[in-house]
């Protein structure tokens, strides 16, 4: 007996939803675009210490760690892999042939980790998320992708911005020698960087003002702790009133 039309394409929907498969039309091509997102790890709270953080890597070899929690690695850390690692890492994805898994493998406790596995193709996009209770398949994957993020040198990009901090205000320490006016006017202009007054004159600290916000914060401060004359730099910081 033929399925009727509309029933078949509910069907062949609901077969779609539950193993995670999609198509790969939205996915960019790694032959035309090296920035193209290969692969996708997350890693979720837990009631415990667990690194929470998200790891890409691209077309180009780049990789990104993005941390948030729980890590040594906080804010944005950038690393290149090898060719030949590039595409031992996607050749290993292809052969798991991850779309013929459920999307979705949870063991029903809640104070567990969950992890995310995504793998972008142009003919497919595949993600599947679970705690300890998934494919052997997909296991070894993430231990490559964990093993990616724990090991090589990697660049820090952004910092994290707390809560309490004063975003649009800096505290440097100047190398000895270094003059507060004369090296603000040595960095792009696009910073808006002005010494507001000395905290520690002996030390050369400074409390420094943004007067424009050109980039992310977080960006910044990495950028002026690799300026040439600065030994550290912090943003400033909200003092929390006690109860």
């Amino acid at each position: 007996m033929k399925m009727p039309l509309v029933a078949g394409c509910c069907f062949a929907l609901a077969m779609l939803a539950c193993n995670g498969t999609k198509p790969g039309k939205n996915a960019a091509n790694p032959a035309t675009n090296p920035n193209a997102l290969l692969i996708q790890m997350r890693k979720s709270a837990c009631f415990g210490q667990c690194p929470v953080y998200t790891l890409e890597v691209f077309a180009n070899g780049r990789v990104d760690y993005r941390g948030t929690n729980h890590t040594d690695k906080m804010g944005l850390y950038r690393r290149q892999v090898p060719t030949a690692e590039l595409e031992q890492l996607v050749a290993d994805f292809r052969a798991a042939q991850l779309p013929q898994y459920d999307s979705l493998y949870l063991s029903g406790l809640t104070d567990l980790q969950l992890t995310s596995l995504s793998f972008f193709q142009p003919d497919y996009s595949q993600t599947i998320k679970g705690d300890f209770e998934r494919p052997p398949a997909v296991l070894d994957l993430e231990k490559q992708l964990v093993a990616l993020a724990d090991n090589g040198e990697w660049v820090q990009e952004e910092a994290v911005v707390p809560p309490s901090a004063i975003p649009n205000e800096l505290i440097i320490d100047l190398a000895t020698g270094e003059n507060a006016e004369t090296w603000a006017r040595q960095q792009d202009s696009q910073y808006g960087l002005r010494p507001r007054k000395t905290l520690v004159p002996d030390q050369n600290i400074w409390l420094f003002e943004c007067a424009t916000q050109p980039i992310d914060p977080g960006r910044l401060l990495i950028l002026i702790r690799r300026s040439s004359g600065v030994e550290a730099a912090e943003f400033n910081k909200r003092l929390q009133q006690r109860d």
